[in-house]
């Protein structure tokens, strides 16, 4: 068992180090047309309505996919065939807009603060921040349950936003593929 997690944690590292330049370089905002008349596929509410809340990502096939919200893409990430219909590869990584300055930037260079008094259009959710003192900021100002790294983001976290208790055979699974600080952690969440 140790075995299988230290291979695991070997291969991030390794993919880590390899992506980090390639994903270093500023976000590029997703297509005009997308933001303008894109409907998220989870929650069908319009983008253009809820800017400060938009999430976007491209699959391998090039395709782009808006929605309203973080929690949103990662409910559409664990499941996506009851979304669209299809099973479908999410693909690359999400890009997010920084809830301060609206500029885009790639999720896993984000830090996302959550808890109770966080609410998006679609209920409790996650709000990105590039840099990690405006983040801890703005945790300590919303009492907030934590900062979680994109990383980190797990079932037992959409569980907590969605109120309910996560299966405990997978309340620590990675959604997406760390936790930095969990002042008041979500029953499941916890910190290796």
């Amino acid at each position: 068992m140790y075995i299988r997690y230290g291979f695991l944690i070997l291969t991030a590292v390794v993919l880590v180090a390899v992506a980090i330049p390639v994903l270093a370089e500023p976000a590029d905002p997703p297509p005009d047309g997308l933001l303008r008349d894109g409907v998220c596929p989870v929650t069908k509410l319009k983008a253009k309505d809820y800017p400060a809340w938009q999430v976007c990502c491209q699959d391998h096939e090039g395709n782009w996919r808006v929605f309203v919200g973080m929690k949103s893409f990662l409910e559409y990430v664990n499941d996506p065939e009851e979304y669209v219909g299809q099973k479908i590869d999410p693909g690359g990584l999400a890009i997010v807009r920084d809830y301060t300055t609206n500029k885009w930037i790639q999720s896993v260079f984000a830090y996302f603060v959550f808890g109770e008094k966080i609410v998006g259009p679609n209920g409790k959710d996650v709000v990105a921040f590039e840099d990690k003192k405006k983040a801890e900021k703005y945790a300590g100002k919303m009492h907030a349950a934590g900062i979680v790294r994109f990383l980190g983001l797990r079932k037992s976290v959409i569980a907590y936003l969605n109120d309910t208790r996560p299966d405990s055979a997978d309340a620590d699974s990675i959604i997406v593929p760390q936790i930095i600080d969990m002042k008041n952690a979500p029953p499941g969440v916890q910190i290796k």
